[in-house]
């Protein structure tokens, strides 16, 4: 390659091929740092550029092969440089109030580039400024954000254990309870003594009521030992006050509970109603698990509120009467107590889903770095 000017000067003289044309821009590129590494304010002065504060967008050396070299230098121009004709695939990216370019010599990064840029600019902050995922990282951790969401989390486990035995109770209630399927689950236990069904049933209930208490317990505890003295608090006591302290199916849930853990299980059976006979034939059908209410109402465990519910009850009490209404009212209550806590801690998750983007594009670039690097 020839040229009668500098090779910063101006145009060049002779025809250069489409093949080399690569080669002489990352060449161009080079001089152009090195220069600017080793002659910094010489040269930008003659080159017709400024020293820029650190603080604006580094896009130029951001986009370069030394991508290193953008945290350490920044310049704009001033004046249309004279040696632009060197760098012909350069293109304004982002309106700054003064012209920045890329180099259009990876076409493939140029919007991830671009977007990552225009996102630390929402920010406020600049390339240079942005922090390491190392340090995003921590901050993640150690934010009021992260924190509740960990306790949420652990919360949700003894949730889930309430929700599962729920599901799986339902699950062989339903079963019992289809006429079909219980007359046959009668007969089998009648000719052969096989009771598997109902003792099933019963386990199940038995798991129920135990994860339903353990759920109250352990949502207390977390109440108090977060939220003690804040609006949460004042809230989940007079909701558990309206909806929970004076509702007689609910204390007699808590009570059966204590009776069935510490004292026996109740005497049960399965049984089959026939409703509306008429000339022998019943209109309706009905097969379920039930509990004998004349073996545990002289039990002294009993309060008042358990006991309206046991004077109200049938003889017989289906297993299913007592879980499904009961598993309603606590689901939706978890899922008021949700959203409370969601709209109480709304400053730090947005602060969380900040500091998540944020990290996910600085250990993007990183991981694009370092592969420059290689």
């Amino acid at each position: 390659m020839q040229s009668s000017r500098h090779a910063f000067g101006g145009r060049l003289t002779f025809g250069v091929s489409l093949l080399k044309t690569r080669i002489i821009q990352t060449h161009g590129l080079f001089t152009g740092i090195y220069l600017l590494k080793r002659y910094p304010l010489r040269f930008l002065s003659c080159a017709g550029l400024r020293p820029g504060v650190l603080r604006q967008f580094p896009a130029f050396l951001a986009s370069s092969p030394c991508a290193a070299s953008a945290s350490s230098y920044h310049f704009s121009s001033i004046a249309s440089p004279p040696w632009r004709n060197a760098f012909s695939q350069f293109a304004p990216v982002v309106k700054l109030g003064f012209p920045v370019f890329v180099s259009g010599s990876n076409c493939a990064v140029e919007p991830t580039r671009l977007r990552r840029a225009a996102y630390f600019l929402s920010l406020g902050v600049s390339m240079a400024e942005s922090r390491s995922s190392r340090e995003l990282f921590k901050m993640l951790h150690a934010c009021n954000g992260m924190r509740y969401q960990n306790r949420r989390k652990a919360r949700a486990f003894t949730l889930n254990v309430f929700e599962g035995n729920l599901a799986d109770l339902r699950k062989i209630c339903s079963l019992i309870e289809d006429p079909r399927n219980g007359l046959r689950l009668m007969h089998a236990s009648m000719d052969s003594g096989n009771n598997s069904a109902h003792m099933e049933a019963l386990r199940h209930f038995h798991n129920f009521l135990a994860a339903a208490k353990s759920l109250v317990d352990q949502t207390r505890t977390f109440v108090d030992e977060y939220y003690a003295g804040t609006a949460i608090q004042n809230a989940y006591e007079q909701k558990v006050q309206s909806e929970f302290s004076q509702d007689p199916l609910a204390k007699f849930v808590q009570e059966l509970r204590n009776y069935m853990l510490h004292r026996n299980l109740p005497a049960s059976s399965m049984t089959i109603n026939l409703d509306g006979i008429e000339n022998s034939i019943a209109k309706s059908m009905t097969t379920s698990v039930t509990i004998n209410k004349q073996g545990i109402e002289e039990w002294k465990g009993w309060t008042k509120l358990s006991r309206q519910y046991l004077q109200q009850a049938d003889e017989k009490i289906p297993i299913s009467s007592i879980s499904n209404p009961y598993g309603k009212k606590v689901l939706d209550f978890y899922c008021w107590f949700d959203l409370k806590l969601e709209k109480f801690h709304q400053v730090e998750i947005e602060e969380l889903r900040r500091l998540q983007k944020e990290y996910s594009l600085t250990d993007e670039r990183e991981k694009e770095m370092r592969a420059g690097a290689e």
